[in-house]
């Protein structure tokens, strides 16, 4: 992937999206099928009749909401990442194996609510990589990150 920094972090994005995607249809539709094609070994959750799993294993979440303990509703990209370090590392000590954390909108693209809403907005660089970041720490604590 080298020269195309972008395509890293949009294949984190979707494979995001697919995890989140295959949840709404396990807790909405009750038994589902694998939705996608997933890598062997990808360490990625995906549904297969009504169970999720990871690499070929049923997979249980057990796990927290998530914002770091002096930056919720902030930005990622000024979250204080040793923080976040400290506190995911204590939460895979306690047993937990997924994260959920969410993106608020107005920080995660910079429209406050102060541009029309027919105007398309994109999310800066500095929050992609604060995004991509936060999944780093998550996986170096062995978690799984729901947004």
């Amino acid at each position: 992937m080298a020269g195309r920094p972008g395509r890293a972090k949009s294949v984190v994005l979707a494979a995001g999206f697919l995890v989140v995607l295959a949840l709404t249809v396990l807790v909405a539709g009750g038994s589902a099928r694998v939705l996608a094609a997933v890598p062997p070994g990808s360490g990625l959750v995906y549904v297969e009749g009504d169970r999720l799993m990871v690499d070929g294993e049923p997979f249980v979440m057990k796990g927290y909401n998530y914002f770091p303990r002096d930056y919720g509703w902030t930005a990622m990209a000024h979250w204080d990442w040793d923080e976040v370090d400290a506190e995911l590392a204590l939460a895979a000590q306690y047993g937990a194996n997924t994260i959920r954390t969410g993106m608020d909108y107005p920080y995660l693209t910079g429209n406050f609510y102060t541009k029309p809403p027919t105007r398309r907005y994109q999310v800066p660089l500095e929050n992609l990589d604060a995004i991509e970041r936060f999944l780093s720490i998550a996986a170096k604590h062995g978690l799984k990150v729901v947004y």
